[in-house]
């Protein structure tokens, strides 16, 4: 088991080494029995970073500032580290979030949209709409509604601690919209399929009128390309296999909420909303 910021190394055997070890009385057919519906929805697990006002349990076991997995409770990277990953799929949706105060209360997204020209993206990309009242507490700020855009990026892991699971989700928005942007902007500028890029993913702190947390960072990567045929084929795979799942809106993004990633306007900056 590792230690308080060491990254778990775990491999377990390939989806492909399990079917290959399948007893030969076992059937072998394409679906299996009860297995029909499984594919319906795929909810890939979500990249975060531990805050100085994490659980306990987070900061015990991983520290400020460590990259983590959820709901695996898995290390990435740890405090000050980075995480190499090859971007899969690149999508946006448009989310209307309850007030944090109210979390364990209502639901936190109460609706949601991968429309652009839906009134949830009108209000989420326009910093004047981003808030609204809430109808038990109009004028409170700290119990409005939060329109938000996600710049969501489905990234493979290509450290190899960690480049055995599955893809999963970065979300960058709100303080963090920048970091997204950025990597937008790196992927194009490569001329490439987004999935022959590497990159890091690493945190910066970032502080407000009355507090400081950690934000994403993005960076070109030493080895900028994928080097290996099969990696980029597994990659090619993944991606053409998730865009079909999207299309199919049959992806399902589970958001966490991140209490200290609620500012408007960090020093003098409208933060959150752009374009590429």
């Amino acid at each position: 088991m590792a230690k308080k910021n060491e990254v778990a190394v775990v491999t377990p055997p390939t989806d492909i080494a399990i079917r290959d070890s399948r007893p030969a009385f076992l059937s072998t057919t394409i679906v299996g029995a009860g297995t029909e519906g499984l594919a319906n929805i795929v909810r890939p697990s979500f990249v975060k970073i531990v805050q100085k006002n994490s659980s306990d349990e987070l900061l015990d076991k991983f520290g400020i500032g460590a990259i983590i997995l959820t709901p695996d409770m898995l290390q990435l990277a740890p405090p000050e580290g980075t995480l190499s990953f090859v971007p899969i799929l690149h999508f946006v949706e448009f989310c209307k979030w309850s007030p944090m105060k109210l979390r364990n209360t209502e639901p936190m997204i109460v609706e949601r949209s991968f429309d652009r020209n839906s009134s949830v993206a009108k209000k989420a990309t326009n910093s004047k709409l981003w808030r609204e009242d809430h109808p038990h507490h109009v004028g409170d700020k700290d119990y409005s509604y939060r329109y938000v855009e996600h710049l969501n990026f489905l990234i493979k892991p290509s450290d190899p601690e960690s480049r055995h699971l599955d893809p999963m989700l970065v979300s960058f928005c709100k303080t963090g919209y920048s970091a997204g942007q950025r990597l937008g902007k790196l992927i194009l500028n490569r001329k490439a399929d987004i999935y022959a890029c590497q990159f890091s993913l690493g945190t910066r702190t970032r502080e407000g009128a009355e507090n400081k947390w950690k934000v994403f960072t993005v960076e070109n990567h030493e080895q900028p390309w994928v080097t290996d045929e099969d990696v980029f084929n597994q990659c090619k795979d993944l991606h053409d296999f998730a865009f079909e799942l999207l299309r199919k809106k049959q992806l399902d993004m589970n958001y966490e909420a991140d209490v200290v990633d609620d500012a408007d306007v960090v020093d003098g900056e409208v933060v959150g909303t752009g374009q590429y």
